[in-house]
């Protein structure tokens, strides 16, 4: 087993790497079966308080995998570049500063301030560790992602007959959250079309439509760009791409424009033309959206968080965006959680690294597909919270750290596909 380990390039790390994303898969589903929660009545208000504490142990397995993920660094030193390694620094520093910042002046519980803290500071240390990952150990995590994301659509399909094997509204009674009387579901199964039709969301394995929707997404783009056979990649991506659309989560819609359509419009009509169309249609999008359920939610998120990061340089500390927040002013994104909790550093990091990697995909011609899937990551972030913890989006950070470590800082790149790919070999060779 360990010589089989080692001539695939997959160390220590890989293996606790699947075994975060393999709890992250369960999490849920093993919450609800250790539960001691029952349903006795309905909560028709979203306006509850979140009863945190009466989250099992299980509910922070992830959580464990992912610190002993990151403490396995200490093996690779050797192996971390400067600037990602500085960038995730200085990312660390700023939830520190917010994090005392908060004590001092008691914003929040210090219950509340540590549950949101982590929250943005556990993406910042699965980049970094993807940043140190061997070349066997990122091709692993592409396709077990893939397959992460097909057992999710194994359990929507259940679904789709109203079978449901783990009962969501146990997990919501956990959380504090609403379940809806007339169908005992909990309110984030609850979406809205287009039209304003309100629809049931597929849940997934990991009992949560919009993170179950990012991670489909995130799946299906994987799927399109490195599985090369057209009779296997065709039906995975296309069911994945079905249960994303019936997940609605928004995020995960955007994740699939950001990483399969935005890189091929740079292809075929070029640079200018493909990012004026997206912004064109992204804004007509954004505006239809707000008006629908939650939607609105995500986007006054981010805007109150960016307001909090301009207006205060050292942000206001955690307490005034995000879910868990004793006195939230701004919920449902996550990038608005850290830019009202650490102000300008939080908006320096956040350009920097999104200037890094549109710089990476223009100069490449569209080929460096993987800059342009980690765009989308950052920008699903900014309408989505993942709230209570990261055991979906697991694969989707440390994929980030993947493409940073790879990304071009300062240097032209070619714009052949297959010579890009010859000097970035960490990535499954693309199909041509």
């Amino acid at each position: 087993m360990i010589a089989f380990l080692k001539k695939h390039d997959v160390g220590v790390m890989g293996l606790i790497m699947l075994a975060a994303m393999f709890l992250g898969l369960i999490q849920n589903p093993l919450s609800i079966l250790t539960s001691t929660a029952s349903v006795t009545e309905f909560n028709v208000s979203g306006d509850r308080a979140w009863e945190v504490s009466s989250a099992p142990v299980v509910r922070y397995l992830d959580d464990i995998a992912v610190m002993s993920m990151f403490l396995a660094i200490t093996g690779r030193l050797r192996k971390l570049r400067l600037w990602p390694t500085i960038g995730v620094g200085v990312w660390l520093l700023g939830l520190a500063i917010a994090f005392v910042h908060s004590l001092l002046a008691e914003t929040a519980s210090i219950e509340n301030v540590l549950l949101v803290s982590r929250q943005v500071a556990f993406p910042a240390l699965l980049i970094l560790s993807g940043t140190v990952l061997l070349k066997g150990e990122r091709i692993l995590l592409i396709y077990a992602t893939i397959v992460l994301g097909l057992a999710n659509c194994a359990y929507a399909a259940l679904e789709l007959f109203g079978v449901r094997l783990f009962d969501p509204a146990i997990l919501a009674v956990e959380d504090g959250r609403w379940v809806d009387a007339a169908t005992g579901l909990p309110g984030n199964f609850l979406g809205w079309w287009f039209d304003g039709t309100l629809v049931v969301r597929f849940g997934g394995l990991l009992i949560n439509p919009p993170t179950a929707g990012l991670l489909t997404a995130f799946a299906a783009v994987l799927a399109w760009w490195t599985v090369k056979r057209l009779w296997l990649r065709i039906p995975i991506v296309g069911i994945l791409i079905l249960v994303t659309v019936g997940t609605v989560s928004r995020a995960g819609w955007l994740l699939l424009a950001a990483g399969i359509v935005f890189p091929l419009a740079i292809r075929w009509i070029g640079r200018i033309a493909s990012t004026v169309i997206f912004l064109c249609v992204a804004t007509a999008a954004g505006i239809v959206l707000s008006t629908h359920g939650g939607s609105g939610l995500h986007a006054n998120g981010l805007i109150g968080g960016f307001i909090d990061g301009l207006t205060n340089p050292i942000g206001r500390g955690f307490g005034f965006a995000g879910n868990f927040a004793e006195n939230a002013e701004s919920k449902e994104s996550l990038v608005g959680i850290a830019l009202s909790a650490s102000g300008w550093i939080a908006i320096i990091v956040i350009v920097a690294l999104g200037v890094l990697l549109l710089t990476d995909i223009y100069r490449s011609g569209g080929y460096r597909w993987e800059s342009a899937v980690a765009l989308g990551v950052l920008a699903a972030a900014m309408f989505a919270e993942t709230a209570g913890s990261i055991y979906g989006t697991i694969p989707l950070w440390l994929f980030v750290g993947t493409v940073i470590a790879s990304a071009h800082i300062g240097t032209r790149v070619n714009s052949d596909e297959r010579l890009a790919h010859q000097q970035h070999p960490e990535l499954p060779t693309p199909r041509v």
